[in-house]
């Protein structure tokens, strides 16, 4: 199987995030996208730490565009700051 070649934007702030330029589909119906965040507290943080990280990453995808914002919902994980 041969997958085509995508052209990507300028890397942003955030890691492995790129944005897809009107390169690759000029014709296209825009695709409203959505994050969705666990929050995961990295060995060695604190979970205002992760928070912290979170508040930047909701910044940045409203600066990108992106239509909505949402935490997934764990009970019971420590390494999990948006937990119920």
């Amino acid at each position: 199987m041969h997958l085509p070649t995508v052209k990507t934007g300028t890397p942003s702030a955030y890691d492995g995030v790129r944005t897809l330029t009107k390169e690759i589909a000029p014709l296209s119906v825009p695709l409203p996208l959505s994050v969705l965040d666990l929050v995961p507290i990295p060995s060695g943080a604190t979970a205002a730490e992760a928070l912290g990280r979170t508040v930047d990453l909701a910044r940045l995808a409203d600066r990108r565009g992106f239509a909505r914002y949402w935490f997934a919902e764990h009970h019971g994980m420590p390494s999990v700051a948006s937990s119920a």
